[in-house]
Order: C-alpha cells, then structure tokens, then sequence
C-alpha cells in the first residue's frame, strides 16, 4: 500500500506512474504528494523512489513516501 507519511510530512500521495531505470534492472513510482496539506493542491510536488517486488506474491512493496535525497536510478548518468 501506498499512502502518506506524516513523519516525513508528505501527504496527499496518487497519481502514480511506475517506469523503469535506463538499464531496466529497477522499477521506480513517480508521484505527486504535499508537504503542507493546509495549502492544499497548489504546494504539491512530484517525486521519484525506488520500489520492488516480494518474492513470494509477486506484488508491488513500495517505499514509505518521503522526501529524500535518494539514489538516482541504475544507469542515469
């Protein structure tokens, strides 16, 4: 599941794509989200993390949304 993360202030997570890494070895979530869910939509920004799959279902595990800095993706220069 994915969805806000007070600690980090990021609310109002969606609108998720999920894309590759140029090499194709990782899956990444690009997202919208907010800091401050008092000024609503107009302060939302677009974010990008890291995520995998569990070996036994095969579905998604996604990263608790935040802010970083985080690694780029495998093979960004």
């Amino acid at each position: 599941m994915f969805y806000e993360n007070p600690a980090e202030e990021a609310y109002g997570v969606g609108h998720a794509s999920f894309v590759k890494s140029p090499d194709d070895s990782e899956w990444w979530i690009v997202y919208h989200g907010m800091r401050d869910y008092v000024e609503g939509w107009s302060d939302r920004t677009i974010r990008t993390q890291h995520f995998s799959f569990d070996n036994t279902t095969g579905w998604p595990v996604f990263p608790r949304p935040g802010y970083g800095p985080y690694p780029v993706p495998s093979g960004q220069q």
